[in-house]
């Protein structure tokens, strides 16, 4: 994967990481060092795309 935790941290900050984890399924751009992070805590976090909490 070409990712660049240079560039990740300035151009993509953990809001933007955020919105982009839920996106990164659809678009893959946006897969940086910070999504990656997400990606690792969102497995049983609130991050993770939310389906229906009911």
């Amino acid at each position: 994967m070409n990712v660049r935790p240079e560039s990740c941290k300035r151009e993509n900050p953990v809001e933007t990481c955020v919105v982009a984890h839920r996106k990164v399924l659809e678009a893959k751009d946006c897969y940086c060092c910070c999504c990656r992070q997400f990606q690792d805590t969102s497995e049983s976090s609130e991050y993770q795309i939310p389906h229906e909490s009911g």
